[in-house]
């Protein structure tokens, strides 16, 4: 614009100040332009993302808690596999885990050790019921886990993950993270 512009300039036909308020003008609109195409591309990442947090939102959990779930008030803590099969697909995938038996008593302290994707936090996971195991069972005190309601289960089970991230605030205030409303004296004993 600005040499066809000069061009016009040099023969006569137009005025310097002509074409400065002609570019300002075609800047001020392309300027718009660009805004108005970002607002619809965010318009359009917004309603995608909705539709992804909508998919998740109307999700059910594939793991049901039994009808008539176990009384768990206070375990002890015995924790056994017995014959534990596990594979991310069901009974048609390769499983993860295969034929895995041994038992924790209360107070025993065991390292799970193996290569990456080995299926270490697989294993773990069985525990809490994050997933159910393809075959055998998993239990605690004796109970399998798939007959404990889930939120009982998981109040009873403490996991500590291979990346441990603090929040911002105190070291008392991460420890009450899970519980909010746990005493001085629980947060001492976690510690």
């Amino acid at each position: 614009m600005i040499w066809f512009g000069g061009n016009h300039v040099l023969k006569g036909g137009l005025q310097v100040g002509q074409i400065m308020a002609f570019v300002n003008y075609l800047l001020s609109t392309l300027f718009s332009l660009m805004m108005a195409s970002m607002l619809l591309i965010r318009l359009f990442r917004a309603i995608a993302s909705a539709d992804r947090i909508q998919e998740v939102l109307d999700s059910r959990p594939e793991i049901a808690d039994p009808a008539d779930p176990v009384s768990f008030p206070a375990p002890k803590g015995r924790v056994a596999f017995e014959h534990v099969t596990f594979g991310y697909g069901g009974n048609s995938s390769e499983p993860v885990l295969s034929d895995v038996t041994f038992s924790v008593e209360p107070g025993q302290t065991v390292a799970i050790l193996g290569a990456t994707g080995s299926g270490k936090s697989s294993l773990v996971h069985l525990i809490p019921r994050f997933y159910d195991v393809t075959s055998g069972r998993v239990t605690i005190d004796g109970v399998d886990v798939r007959d404990l309601d889930r939120i009982d289960l998981r109040k009873q089970v403490g996991i500590a993950l291979q990346e441990s991230v603090l929040f911002s605030g105190t070291i008392r205030d991460n420890i009450r993270y899970g519980r909010p409303d746990a005493s001085d004296e629980e947060v001492v004993a976690a510690a």
